[in-house]
């Protein structure tokens, strides 16, 4: 087994005890799975992504769109 070693940039996927709650789309994903960052990312993997990043920084998101 000569295969290079492969590192990947990951985020782990949002955790909500309650009902996930996300202003702007996100496809379906497990609590606590590895989401891989990567150049091809879809537009609802992205939004998953700043749910994390707001979650993690105690930002409470609602499910209340608003168009700008």
């Amino acid at each position: 087994m000569n295969s290079p070693i492969q590192m990947q940039s990951v985020v782990e996927s949002p955790y909500y005890a309650g009902e996930f709650l996300c202003p702007w789309p996100v496809p379906a994903f497990k609590p606590l799975s590895m989401i891989r960052l990567w150049g091809e990312m879809t537009y609802p993997e992205i939004g998953l992504v700043f749910a994390q990043l707001a979650q993690y920084n105690q930002i409470e998101l609602s499910n209340n769109i608003q168009t700008v």
